[in-house]
């Protein structure tokens, strides 16, 4: 941890491969291993695995469970893959789990996915348009945990406020 902790994360993600090849079922150290994957490119992006190998060792409850949520939806995001994050979305708001961290991937892969859905005729503009202004909602709520996002939640918000932007009508 104190290698994570000082800046060596090579040595970090060493130490985290070591303790889950001694202990195949330590789930912290999966999430550790795949929030240094994320935050460092030069590390083996392990992310991905190491999620999926600690989503059935995480209980309801668990101490750790928001930290396993905002690593998942991080990554999920990170890699285009908006249904996987709201499906986290989903199941940490069952368990009453929320950060600022969260709401705002919750919010902008809901912006993506209401968008490409709608693209597609996958839902009715009604129903898109109720995805984006609740992905407003999350982002809102993302900016009043974590007002040190503003800078990140701000263009997004903007973005869908002008999806909602009522449309000149056809000539």
């Amino acid at each position: 941890m104190s290698a994570r902790d000082g800046g060596r994360r090579a040595d970090a993600y060493t130490a985290f491969t070591r303790a889950l090849q001694a202990d195949p079922d330590a789930l912290t150290a999966y999430i550790q291993r795949a929030q240094l994957s994320l935050a460092d490119p030069a590390l083996p992006r392990t992310a991905a695995a190491d999620l999926a190998a600690a989503r059935p060792l995480l209980f309801d409850h668990h101490q750790y469970a928001l930290m396993f949520y905002e690593t998942a939806a991080t990554e999920a995001a990170l890699a285009n893959r908006h249904a996987d994050v709201l499906s986290d979305c989903a199941a940490a708001g069952a368990k009453g789990l929320e950060s600022g961290g969260l709401l705002y991937y919750c919010g902008r892969s809901r912006m993506m996915d209401s968008r490409a859905r709608g693209m597609r005729r996958q839902i009715t503009p009604d129903e898109r348009e109720r995805g984006y202004a609740r992905a407003i909602e999350e982002l809102r709520r993302a900016k009043a945990l974590a007002p040190h996002l503003a800078p990140h939640i701000d263009p997004v918000e903007k973005q869908i406020e002008g999806l909602l932007a009522p449309k000149p009508p056809a000539a």
